[in-house]
């Protein structure tokens, strides 16, 4: 049987590898192009874009606990990002914090 997909939208870049957050509440998508781009997962709207890594990314994952996005990238490193996430805390600006380095923020929060 044919299945459609229950949502779509368009990153930016051809996208290599995604991942959910530990609470489903955030989507990371990593690129071709070096990017990771971060959305929430009910309205697929972009929370953060991360452009670190100077090769592919091939590989996104969130800490169990969410609070650090792992990215993986053909330029030999492996990037750590503090999401900003933290058990109770409630945030309404996504959850990011610190500045992530060139990329402006942080790995677009967890939960």
């Amino acid at each position: 049987a044919s299945r459609s997909p229950v949502a779509a939208t368009l990153v930016g870049f051809v996208a290599r590898s995604v991942t959910f957050s530990a609470c489903g509440a955030h989507l990371a998508v990593g690129g071709r192009c070096g990017k990771v781009r971060v959305l929430t997962t009910a309205t697929l709207k972009p929370l953060q874009l991360i452009t670190d890594a100077s090769g592919t990314v091939d590989c996104v994952k969130y800490s169990p606990d969410n609070r650090i996005l792992a990215v993986g990238s053909h330029d030999l490193v492996i990037y750590l990002y503090d999401t900003g996430f933290r058990p109770g805390a409630s945030s309404a600006g996504g959850g990011k914090s610190g500045d992530g380095g060139k990329s402006g923020g942080g790995g677009g929060g967890g939960g």
